[in-house]
């Protein structure tokens, strides 16, 4: 008994599909052996230069990945490249989310990090320049400056530099030297340290080195 030209058909349609899932098989079973058996997948993040910038403020987004072969960054406002560290800016106040998407060989990596972006401070120049902190390394006690600003309250907060708020407190302020202690447990490294004062906040760089 001979087989139909549909029958022949029939079969040779069914072992392609056949073919092309097993081969689609191996190809995931090799993605997943090389990315998560063998780490080869990018494991670091990308480091912001202020999670808090103001509008039409260029902000630098620096990749740490590893031995990255290719770039996707999307800033959440339109904007898209393609470079290793771009920079950026964001025209107008609010809340964008940057997506990062590495490639390393046959492996990739998603991730996201969330900029508020405010309006230019309108604050006089007396009340926005004195702004210090300091000791700038510290080893977890630090003092805040600002002559201009006694018996305020203020809201301090610390991130971590993918934007996680890791603690957070509110103080008076005392005008040239408003202690601040933020204890010991924190691992050394670069942070964000941000004062909230009314209308106003101030976002400075802190290395602890506890």
């Amino acid at each position: 008994m001979f087989a139909s030209q549909e029958d022949t058909l029939l079969f040779a349609l069914v072992a392609e599909d056949s073919l092309n899932g097993i081969q689609a098989s191996i190809e995931k079973a090799k993605t997943f052996y090389e990315c998560t058996i063998l780490e080869k997948r990018p494991q670091n993040n990308f480091a912001v230069e202020t999670l808090f910038p103001k509008s039409g403020e260029a902000v630098l987004f620096e990749d740490q990945n590893s031995g990255a072969d290719s770039w996707e960054w999307d800033f959440g406002n339109g904007q898209r490249s393609s470079l290793q560290s771009p920079s950026v800016a964001c025209d107008s106040a609010g809340t964008y989310t940057v997506s990062l998407k590495v490639q390393k060989g046959i492996c990739e990596q998603s991730f996201q990090q969330t900029l508020e972006v405010s309006k230019p401070s309108s604050i006089p120049n007396d009340l926005e320049e004195p702004w210090k902190v300091y000791p700038n390394p510290s080893q977890g006690n630090i003092y805040l400056y600002h002559p201009n600003l006694v018996g305020v309250s203020a809201q301090i907060r610390l991130y971590d530099l993918i934007g996680q708020k890791l603690w957070e407190q509110k103080v008076t302020l005392n005008g040239e030297s408003t202690p601040i202690e933020l204890g010991s447990g924190f691992d050394a490294g670069i942070y964000y340290l941000e004062i909230f004062q009314g209308r106003y906040n101030k976002t400075f760089k802190l290395s602890l080195h506890p």
